[in-house]
């Protein structure tokens, strides 16, 4: 800063730091607010879970990493119940995350998989049915 030597230099250089520390007021609440609000325990759970899927974006990851955390979980209790040797808990713990990593990883995948078996189980229309419903139309 240069040397103030009037008064009206003394209250512009005052109204320039006034100023300055209300920006900074303002940018130390948005912080405050920003640190606040990473802290709450369900936005710590959701970057837990982008964190361990490696998930970009969050549209729909959230459901995706519940699949391949229930998947890994279910294939892990699978693999634990049929062998029966002491490293069944390590074994069991590697398939899970392998399943948990690639289901959350490829949810396309596992939704083309998914419908391609719904669509099994699907009723489909028996060609007499087609006959039966004319019939009543008539």
């Amino acid at each position: 800063m240069k040397k103030i030597t009037t008064i009206s230099e003394l209250r512009a250089a005052i109204e320039e730091l006034e100023f300055k520390q209300a920006q900074l007021g303002v940018e130390l609440h948005d912080q405050f607010n920003l640190a606040y609000n990473s802290l709450k325990p369900i936005n710590l759970v959701k970057s837990f879970i982008k964190d361990a899927s490696g998930a970009d974006d969050t549209s729909g990851s959230l459901l995706s990493n519940s699949l391949g955390f229930g998947a890994g979980y279910i294939s892990k209790v699978l693999i634990q119940a049929t062998l029966r040797r002491p490293l069944n808990r390590l074994i069991g713990n590697a398939v899970m995350f392998g399943m948990q990593s690639l289901i959350s990883k490829n949810p396309e995948t596992l939704k083309a998989i998914g419908s391609g078996i719904i669509g099994l189980f699907k009723r489909r229309k028996r060609p007499y049915e087609d006959e039966y419903q004319e019939s009543e139309i008539s």
